[in-house]
């Protein structure tokens, strides 16, 4: 199926999901990678994926009828500052983050990690989120999205691990994302692609910016997408000041630094909740509630949550801590043991 230059709804919202890191998209710069692409025998393109080709306004070439859904977009992504214009309604740029403060927002942006410095921006902002309990201004921005989050969290299932995601170059270059490191070229073979990917760091950031990366506390990055994920959602739904229950915001004493990045308690100041990242089953819960739950969020066990809690001087028995945890429970959410 071709859609040419007719912008539809779904498919900007499946780029803004490739830039997330979500599966099912490709990008190719240019003509020269189509026929590659598009042929049955390579397999990278399924009925299911979506195929980008971006370039010069001017190219009319035919785009294959299947397998995939194909598009064509004018201008890049390939680069900081970089643009594209699906038809005459959706226009995504580029931003390496280190430049995101000083960059006025006027459309969907990506935001990326194309250099060591937009890294060691990104883990600085970190870093503050889980003194401070707030999230960077610019990343709650609804038409701004982090790129590659599975590779800034860590995260063990990335889709670029099997090629589900694939941004190809102008020159033939073929990476999982427009900041990932070179996996091989157009014309290699899907077998020889899939080994780089698998090989080494998620293939979605390059190398250098993987080395600033690693300079951050453990857990902290996956916390900090963890916690952009769920309060992005939040306001969007529930508009208000939402911050993490962590360091300026704890409410124990000393304060807490989460140690898991599968919950969040999060905050408008009245309202506590705790969710999963993607919002699924947020649980309403009240402050003395909260305060426990924030104590087993930074511990690796019942009896250590009982002690952060004792330390702070709010006296909570084992018992009582294992009371509610098997509550919430119940509700689907597991706090009796920190991952």
């Amino acid at each position: 199926m071709t859609l040419a230059n007719d912008v539809a709804e779904a498919v900007a919202g499946r780029l803004t999901g490739w830039v997330r890191g979500g599966p099912g998209t490709v990008v190719t710069e240019g003509e020269a990678a189509i026929a590659w692409l598009g042929a049955a025998a390579t397999g990278l393109v399924t009925d299911d994926t979506l195929v980008v080709v971006t370039g010069d306004r001017r190219a009319r070439g035919d785009l294959p009828d299947g397998p995939g859904i194909w598009a064509r977009a004018t201008g890049s992504l390939a680069a900081d500052g970089a643009d594209v214009a699906l038809g005459a309604d959706f226009f995504l740029e580029s931003v390496g983050y280190a430049r995101l403060q000083e960059h006025g927002i006027v459309g969907p942006t990506a935001v990326r990690l194309f250099t060591p410095a937009d890294a060691a921006a990104l883990v600085a902002h970190a870093q503050d989120t889980l003194l401070t309990g707030r999230l960077p201004g610019g990343l709650l921005h609804r038409s701004v999205e982090l790129g590659d989050q599975c590779a800034v969290a860590g995260e063990a299932l990335c889709a670029g691990r099997g090629l589900h995601r694939l941004h190809v170059a102008a020159d033939g270059t073929v990476r999982t994302s427009p900041a990932g490191r070179m996996l091989g070229a157009s014309e290699d073979s899907p077998a020889v692609l899939r080994a780089a990917a698998g090989e080494g760091l998620d293939p979605c950031l390059g190398q250098g910016v993987h080395d600033v990366l690693a300079t951050a506390r453990p857990g902290v990055l996956a916390t900090f997408v963890a916690a952009l994920r769920l309060v992005r959602t939040l306001v969007r739904h529930r508009p208000g000041d939402w911050v993490l229950v962590t360091g300026e915001q704890s409410l124990l004493t000393p304060p807490s630094t989460p140690a898991r990045a599968d919950l969040c308690l999060v905050t408008d100041g009245e309202t506590f909740l705790l969710s999963d990242p993607q919002c699924r089953r947020p649980i309403q819960v009240g402050r003395a509630a909260a305060q426990v739950v924030e104590a087993m969020l930074a511990s690796a066990s019942l009896d250590d949550a009982a002690a952060l809690l004792a330390a702070g001087g709010t006296a909570r028995t084992v018992e009582e801590v294992s009371v509610l945890a098997e509550a919430l429970g119940a509700r689907g959410v597991a706090l009796a043991h920190a991952s």
